[in-house]
């Protein structure tokens, strides 16, 4: 524990008996929180057994020479970068995008005004690297940042491809709508307008023919007309 202190820099604040491994040989440190920390440690028989406990907080990264092997997971960041002091990069926004979007970087590619510098004053070992954000938007509980690897040459992440993909939705630049072509377009439709109901024109009265008188009837006796 005292290695990570002073290797991250963090303060006296930050409480590091919540600070639990699975077993004496584990390669991966989790964070928990107050309630379950009192819990294990007044369990001395060891009668619990845990499945899990805890947010992945640092995990052992296989390393040559003397740097540090410890690395700081992406979900337990939150829980140390309020106390951290050192292994800290500020990147602007370009930095910062292209690599996330390529995964790692070469230090003598840095474009961020002192990081270049800083970068080089840092031995090896996990770095974190974070978002500065001119418009303010990504600050405070906001902050973005993603966990990585200050190698000799080059700085890697150390970050999900899920994450990744969803911060570069993010960063990424709104697509401006494709104009619809003329043969999809749609007339606009115009507004209905009241329409008087049309009178039917008035058609002239028809003319009563005159009655005529009818024949009359034929006397009973009278003879046939000749051929």
């Amino acid at each position: 524990v005292a290695s990570l202190v002073a290797f991250f820099g963090l303060d006296k604040g930050f409480p590091t008996e919540q600070l639990m491994t699975s077993s004496d040989t584990s390669n991966k440190i989790y964070f928990v929180s107050t309630a379950v920390h009192d819990i294990l440690k007044a369990d001395t028989k060891r009668q619990l057994r845990l499945v899990h406990a805890g947010v992945k907080i640092f995990e052992k990264n296989p390393t040559k020479g003397d740097i540090f092997d410890y690395r700081l997971r992406q979900e337990g960041v939150p829980f140390m970068l309020p106390f951290m002091s050192k292994r800290k990069v500020v990147l602007d926004r370009a930095d910062f995008s292209k690599l996330l979007a390529e995964g790692r970087m070469l230090i003598e590619d840095l474009q961020t005004a002192g990081a270049k510098g800083l970068v080089h004053g840092m031995e090896g070992g996990c770095v974190l690297f974070i978002l500065n954000d001119e418009t303010g938007i990504y600050t405070g509980s906001k902050t973005v940042y993603m966990a990585g690897w200050r190698g000799a040459y080059q700085l890697t992440l150390f970050v999900s491809k899920f994450e990744v993909q969803a911060m570069m939705a993010k960063f990424a630049p709104a697509k401006p709508d494709a104009a619809m072509p003329d043969s999809e377009a749609q007339p606009a439709k115009a507004e209905a307008q009241p329409v008087d109901p049309v009178k039917p024109e008035a058609q002239p009265e028809p003319t009563p023919k005159s009655e005529e008188p009818a024949p009359a009837p034929a006397p009973e006796n009278a003879e046939a007309p000749a051929p």
